[in-house]
């Protein structure tokens, strides 16, 4: 626990994983850093979560 609490983690899932829970939180973590990170987002619209980095396309375009 305390290493947990000293790592600056954004999640944490406890064992016994499940499998669906481990896909969405991986999903929307690599969402948040593919948006956060790249400048070309479509090549990440079919594996990622794809209406989020639509949104983040869109609010880019108003913001440039």
């Amino acid at each position: 626990i305390e290493a947990v609490n000293k790592a600056d983690l954004h999640y944490y899932i406890a064992k016994p994983w499940h499998a669906a829970e481990l896909v969405e939180v991986t999903r929307r973590l690599l969402t948040d850093y593919v948006i956060k990170q790249m400048e070309d987002l479509l090549p990440y619209m079919n594996v990622l979560d794809a209406p989020r980095l639509l949104e983040a396309l869109r609010t880019r375009r108003i913001l440039d």
